[in-house]
Order: structure tokens, then C-alpha cells, then sequence
């Protein structure tokens, strides 16, 4: 007995999970494109960057910045700035189909699988390119409508707030750098004055 309460509570939840499944179309336009901070597309002359990855982070209504989850990332050529998911329908399991949500999309250079390892680079190195878009909230598409169900709404307008994005590298403040300074020195005078 107790194993098949078991069993149907998990069907159950498994089912519930399914309808709680909001989508949005993960895709821009020619209005809203991944540039870089010279004002122009990433793969142009002044870029060697060939590859972006661009990643879609989603939340509950009003969520911060800090709360967002990946939900998706997709490759895009530089030299367009456009990106596509393949084939659009972004889902997740915390935003019930046709409620609203909160989104962003983030974009970073190089081999990382997240925007946060990426940033944690570029403030080391200085080349690697990483750029948030503004947050806003939107309502998703509901998949579970009976019969045919519409197409997920997109992510820039009329649907959704997405109106582009500027990657661009992080230079330290000069205070950071002076402090990093300090610290070496302190560290070099300390060792002359053990030897």
C-alpha cells in the first residue's frame, strides 16, 4: 500500500511539473543584437572574437538579479549578433505556463559554461568579453493549452523586454590594482627582511 501512495504521489508530481512549464522564445532581431563596447558587432575588423555564447537566466516574478537560473544557452556568430535557440521554446520548471516571470539574458567569450565563470576571468585577465542585458518581467507561453497551443512569446517586443546587449571587458578600478600593489610589496619586504 504504501509503495503504490508512493508511486502515484511521484506520477503526480511529475505531472504537476509538467503543466508548471512556462516557455519563451530564446531568439533576437536586427533591433536587438549582441554588440560589443566599440558600438559595433563582435565579429567587426576591431574583434578577434569569433564566438559568443549567450544564456538566457530566468526567475519567479520579481526575482533579483543574484536569484536567476540558466535555463538556456546558445552559440552565436559573433560577426551576426543574432542568436536562435534552437528552434525557439525555452521551458522551465518554476514559472507555471502563462504566468509571469522574470528574465535576463547574459552574454561572455571564451570556454566557460557559465556567465558567473566567465566574469570571474574576465576580472583576472582583462580580454574576456561579458555583458548582462537589463532584468524585466514577462508573461510565458503555456504549452499545456488544449488543442493547438500558441507560439511561446519572444523575448524583445512587443512580448518581452529584451532590447539588446553590450559585452565588453572588465578593467579593475585603479584602487583594486594599487591594493594588489601594496600587497605584493608588503609581501616582498617582509621576505628581505626574514633573509
Amino acid at each position: 500500500m504504501k509503495k503504490t501512495l508512493l508511486s502515484l504521489s511521484l506520477v503526480a508530481l511529475g505531472a504537476a511539473s509538467a503543466f508548471s512549464q512556462g516557455t519563451v522564445a530564446f531568439k533576437n532581431d536586427s533591433s536587438t543584437l549582441v554588440r560589443t563596447n566599440n558600438n559595433g558587432n563582435i565579429g567587426s575588423a576591431n574583434n578577434t572574437i569569433s564566438v559568443i555564447t549567450v544564456g538566457l537566466y530566468g526567475g519567479t516574478n520579481n526575482a533579483s538579479s543574484n536569484s536567476l537560473s540558466l535555463l538556456a544557452t546558445v552559440q552565436m556568430s559573433a560577426a551576426a549578433g543574432r542568436f536562435n535557440y534552437l528552434g525557439g521554446a525555452v521551458s522551465n520548471t518554476f514559472i507555471a505556463g502563462g504566468a509571469v516571470g522574470t528574465f535576463q539574458v547574459r552574454a561572455w567569450s571564451g570556454n566557460f559554461a557559465t556567465y558567473e565563470a566567465a566574469y570571474s576571468q574576465a576580472l583576472l585577465d582583462g580580454t574576456t568579453l561579458v555583458g548582462g542585458s537589463t532584468i524585466w518581467t514577462q508573461a510565458t507561453g503555456n504549452p499545456n493549452v488544449a488543442g493547438t497551443p500558441p507560439p511561446p512569446p519572444g523575448i524583445f517586443a512587443p512580448d518581452g523586454g529584451f532590447t539588446g546587449l553590450t559585452v565588453t571587458t572588465i578593467t579593475p578600478e585603479p584602487g583594486t590594482i594599487a591594493l594588489g600593489v601594496l600587497g605584493v610589496g608588503s609581501l616582498l619586504a617582509l621576505r628581505r627582511r626574514k633573509s
